[in-house]
This record gives C-alpha cells, sequence and structure tokens, in this order.
C-alpha cells in the first residue's frame, strides 16, 4: 500500500477532476486541498470540493478538506489540533470518553435521530447509537421518495434494528434499555410510529425505552445576576433550571464559549421527555455530558452528539456527500 502520494487537479472540469480520483481503493486517508467555498457562491457548480467528496464516497474513503485560506493563514495550535482530531474522528477514533455516565445503572445506549423534511414532506432521516461513555458505535443516513408525506414503519424499524443489534454484537450482551434523542419537536406520526414499535421493540428484549426531546430555540437566553456589580452576566455552562415536570433547560454552552460582541447571550437547550419515566433531570445530565463529547473540534458544541451528529448526516446524505446506510466503526460524519 502506498503511504503517500500527491494528485493535482485543474479546477472547472469535473471529468479531470474525477480522472484523478481513480484507483483509491489501497488508501486509509484523502486530504483534500480546495478553494474557499465562498468563491463559488454563484457558480456552485465549480466548486470541487462536492466532486471530490462523492468520488471518495464511492470507494468508501475518509476525507478532510482544508480550504485556501486556512493554508494561507499560517499555522496555529488552534487549527492544527481541530484538523487533527476532526482525521481522527473519520477515522473512527475516539481521543477522549466519559468516565461515568448519569443513570448509567440503567442506561445502555442512547439513540440519536434526526428527521429532515422539506416543503412538510419527510425526505430523509440518519441515526445513530450511542455507549454511556459517549463514544459512537455506528450510524444510519438513509434518504425516502419526496413525494411520501412520512416514511414508512418499515424503514424506521429497519434502522433502529440495524443499530440496536450493532450495540449487542459489539458488547456481546442484550439492550434492555434504550434512550432515544430526537433533534427538535417529534412529529405527531413519527410518535406514532415509534409507539407501533414499542411492543415489538420489548418483545426482543428492550423493557425500558426514552423518547426525549432536544429543543434548541424557541426559549429565552439566560443570564446571571452578579449582585456585587449589579448586572447581568453570562452564566458557566453545566447550569440547568426546571420548567415542569417533564421539562429541563440547559447550558450546554456559557461565559467562555461566547465570542463576538459583549452583548452575545448563550442560549440553553430544552430537553423534554415525551415517552418513559427516567427522571427528567438524570436526562437532561446526559444531554449536557454527551454535549461535551464531540470529539472533532476543541470546540464545545450546543447539542449532544446523539442529535449533532445526525443532523449532519442527514443533511450531507441528501447531498450525496455521505454514503446511505448502515456504518459500522464510528468513522464519524465530521
Amino acid at each position: 500500500m502506498e503511504f503517500l502520494e500527491f494528485r493535482s487537479y485543474p479546477l472547472n472540469n469535473i471529468i479531470e477532476i474525477q480522472r484523478k480520483c481513480r484507483n483509491l481503493e489501497n488508501y486509509e486517508l484523502a486530504l483534500m486541498f480546495v478553494p474557499d467555498k465562498d468563491n463559488f457562491t454563484s457558480t456552485p457548480k465549480s466548486d470541487p470540493y462536492p466532486i471530490l467528496k462523492r468520488e471518495f464516497i464511492k470507494v468508501m474513503l475518509p476525507s478532510q478538506a482544508t480550504e485556501d485560506s486556512t493554508l494561507r493563514s499560517g499555522f496555529n495550535n488552534n487549527t492544527g489540533n481541530n484538523l487533527l482530531l476532526q482525521i481522527l474522528g473519520k477515522l473512527g477514533y475516539c481521543p477522549w470518553q466519559l468516565k461515568n455516565m448519569p443513570g448509567k445503572a440503567e442506561a445502555q445506549a442512547f439513540l440519536g435521530l434526526d428527521i429532515g423534511r422539506k416543503e412538510g414532506v419527510a425526505v430523509g432521516v440518519a441515526a445513530c447509537v450511542v455507549s454511556p461513555q459517549g463514544r459512537v458505535i455506528g450510524w444510519f443516513p438513509a434518504t425516502f421518495q419526496a413525494h411520501r408525506e412520512t416514511f414508512d414503519i418499515s424503514a424506521l424499524r429497519n434502522i433502529i434494528f440495524e443499530l440496536i443489534h450493532l450495540y449487542e454484537q459489539k458488547y456481546q450482551t442484550l439492550l434492555n434499555h434504550l434512550i432515544i434523542h430526537r433533534d427538535g419537536n417529534f412529529q405527531a406520526d413519527e410518535l406514532d410510529l415509534l409507539d407501533e414499535l414499542t411492543p415489538e421493540l420489548k418483545e426482543a428484549g428492550i423493557q425500558k425505552i426514552d423518547m426525549v426531546e432536544i429543543l434548541k430555540s424557541g426559549y429565552p437566553r439566560a443570564g446571571q445576576w452578579n449582585e456585587q456589580l449589579q448586572k447581568w452576566e453570562n452564566p458557566r455552562r453545566g447550569w440547568a433550571w426546571t420548567i415542569s415536570d417533564t421539562e429541563v433547560a440547559v447550558m450546554t454552552t456559557g461565559q467562555t464559549e461566547m465570542k463576538g460582541a459583549p452583548n452575545f447571550v448563550p442560549r440553553p437547550i430544552i430537553v423534554r421527555r415525551r415517552r418513559g419515566d427516567t427522571r427528567i433531570g438524570t436526562l437532561a445530565a446526559q444531554v449536557y455530558w454527551l454535549s461535551e463529547m464531540h470529539v472533532g473540534s476543541t470546540q464545545t458544541i450546543r447539542l449532544p452528539i446523539t442529535t449533532y451528529l445526525p443532523d449532519k448526516a442527514a443533511e450531507s446524505a441528501l447531498e450525496g456527500l455521505l454514503p446511505t446506510g448502515l456504518q459500522i466503526g464510528g468513522k464519524l460524519p465530521l
């Protein structure tokens, strides 16, 4: 196997770019150096990135892109660390993991679910299964015909059961407690489908199921009153407060993550239990720690990886920039 090979490609020539992507089967990683995406706002078909990306997908080759402006800005530790973490994540490595997950005595696996809709029609779904240590075990993006009003239950069943099987195969144990995280609100038809699947899941040995919504918009921002200075300040991340018996607001970002104007204020996310009986405080604490498990960057993200990764995967898969179907081994769609 070749250790390193350089291939230059021309711009504005799709066929020639594709020719440069032949015979890639024996490689483990592709590094792309591409012009800035902003250069192709008015001519997106000339952007070489999606052309290269789709060619790498054909042979399931992990790839990492670096834009021209990043190269010209020179090396710094932050850029270098994030580039390295992106590459490690795409190769399936996990640079850190959680030692203690709240509720770990019960929670065995988290299944993140994102359902993409366009003009009110379900057009795609992506899911990933995550261990209590915050490690991604596998993920599954899929697309559907746009004329359907929703996806059928067999598609959802296949995705969920494939990921459950993957978990049990890896850990050689039966799964009896599953927590499902939904990016945004569950639609009525989605809850109906999951309720219809619940008896079948319980017959398979999964005796406890929690269904949780992760809401990132529609709620007020948060502030901390400084009694000494008599002014409002941004709180630190990790703060949480109860909204109702089934809802908790969680600060997954805070004062140290706010960059830009001094009046930028962090926004909490809302954790809402829709099915199940696990304490809402426990569910919210799990969401917080899963937001610390984005291993592709040193920068903190607002969302837990259970919804952050499926959201990225669903969007990229619909654009043809990720493979569909079950992906094993934790190679992340970063």
